[in-house]
């Protein structure tokens, strides 16, 4: 864990990052990536929300409004499901499954 900024800071240069907010600007998130990238940041605020503070520094880095569709859901689910979104929307979950490691 670390604070916002520092976490910010630490991501590769470059990588979108997706701000996962209850707002009327947010855009879907399976939208928000259009080019194939391998890195994204993906913010996820605690319960109730990001605070003012924290929407000004993912403004500051240029970060994406993003929603989960038309609910709201337990920050300690956003996580997954923003993830699955935005594989299923780059197409990743439509290829083969991979052999097991071994």
């Amino acid at each position: 864990m670390l604070p916002l900024r520092e976490a910010l800071q630490a991501l590769p240069p470059n990588a979108p990052i997706l701000a996962c907010v209850i707002s009327t600007d947010a855009v879907p998130i399976s939208s928000a990536v259009t080019e194939q990238t391998t890195e994204v940041g993906l913010v996820i605020g605690p319960e109730g929300g990001l605070d003012d503070a924290d929407l000004r520094a993912l403004a500051e880095c240029g970060a994406t409004h993003v929603h989960l569709g038309a609910r709201t859901l337990p920050s300690r689910l956003a996580g997954a499901i923003a993830t699955s979104l935005l594989l299923a929307a780059a197409g990743d979950l439509d290829a083969a499954a991979a052999a097991p490691p071994s």
